[in-house]
């Protein structure tokens, strides 16, 4: 800190320099208070890197590395290393800008970056937000992004390669959808939209591997095959989109199915297969006792499609898990295949669906336990 000398000379210069002294004064004082206040928040921040950090490992952030190195720079960013080697940093995200949820509180995501600034991995440590989005205004967002779409910076997982990109709404809308999928991943649905509306990136980049990776380990030809042998040969058209606009969705939504029927349409026109035949969807009538399982969150066969085979399957048994999405096995821990299991075993005993009512969705995400229970 600079030093400050305060020289008594004649009465005249006392005179003249009587006014100034007391501002000289203040000034010193504002800016010592100045650095005392810069410097403890320096230390929160640094203390809170360092709080996240410790419950993250460093692969997690940077794939290969083993090791943090010390905090440096303000706002703090702290070295990741892979065999005493930097291959890249870590920070806060709140560190360096404002992420205040719809909760009214902060959204904290520890993000890693290579040293070109590619980002390499997230981790959401810490959020508020409610599992059910009601008042984000997704809607303004997918708006906002067809106006002016984000440039986006992330590593390409097929080809290893770092590529940029301009996302729109349906890019956003397609992201938000598969990330819906599964409910390890439901998490990040609240900090994507707050960051997207508050015109940052980071979390948007770091999650399009998501996209590109989400029909890997799909046989696309498969599921073409059986979609235009056994489906789209008997889909009207203008009764599934009666049905998409009385459900009083977004238009973006609307827009988007219209697409996708279109683009289903074009392929079986153009593969020109053999209908498999009426019978191939027709309902399955039958009193074999049959159990139904769903999740609860899941957007592609939701629980009111099993609700409708009821009518048909006399003897089946409905059982919705609530912590799920389109994985429902996965994520019930020892509840969902122990009911199986139990089922299989006596399929005409009445069912103990009972573990069902202790599963809770937990979205702490610093929490590595099993989030479904057990």
């Amino acid at each position: 800190m600079p030093k400050h000398t305060f020289t008594l000379g004649t009465d005249a210069a006392a005179s003249r320099h009587a006014g100034r002294e007391p501002l000289r004064i203040v000034s010193f004082v504002l800016v010592a208070l100045m650095s005392l206040f810069l410097s403890a928040v320096q230390g929160l921040a640094d203390e809170s890197l360092q709080h996240f950090l410790s419950g993250t490992q460093p692969n997690e952030l940077i794939q290969g590395a083993n090791a943090y190195g010390e905090a440096v720079g303000s706002p703090p960013l702290v070295p990741v290393l892979s065999g005493g080697k930097a291959v890249g940093y870590a920070y806060l995200n709140t560190d360096f800008s404002s992420a205040v949820g719809y909760s009214g509180k902060p959204i904290r995501i520890l993000v890693g970056i290579d040293p070109k600034g590619v980002i390499r991995g997230i981790k959401l440590v810490e959020h508020k937000e409610p599992i059910v989005l009601i008042g984000i205004p997704q809607e303004k967002v997918v708006a906002a992004l067809n106006k002016k779409p984000m440039l986006l910076t992330f590593e390409n997982p097929l080809t290893g390669k770092t590529e940029r990109a301009n996302a729109d709404g349906a890019t956003f809308t397609n992201l938000v959808y598969q990330l819906v999928f599964f409910n390890v991943t439901i998490a990040y649905i609240p900090p994507l939209i707050t960051s997207v509306a508050h015109g940052e990136s980071d979390v948007f980049s770091a999650l399009v591997p998501e996209l590109i990776t989400s029909s890997e380990g799909m046989s696309l030809p498969l599921h073409y095959a059986v979609l235009c042998q056994d489906e789209i040969p008997y889909v009207d058209t203008d009764e599934v989109m009666q049905k998409v606009e009385d459900a009083d969705g977004r238009q973006d939504v609307i827009d988007a199915e219209a697409g996708s029927m279109d683009m289903y349409f074009e392929i079986c026109d153009a593969w020109d297969l053999t209908p498999s035949g009426e019978i191939s969807n027709e309902p399955v009538v039958s009193n074999i006792p049959t159990l139904i399982i769903t999740g609860r969150f899941d957007p592609i066969t939701p629980t009111f499609d099993g609700e409708a085979l009821l009518d048909d399957l006399s003897n089946a048994v409905l059982v919705e898990i609530p912590t799920a999405s389109h994985d429902p096995l996965d994520t019930s821990g020892t509840c969902g295949v122990g009911m199986v299991t139990a089922f299989l075993d006596h399929p005409r005993k009445d069912l103990d669906t009972s573990c069902v009512d202790d599963l809770t969705l937990d979205m702490s995400p610093d929490d590595d336990s099993d989030t479904a229970g057990s």
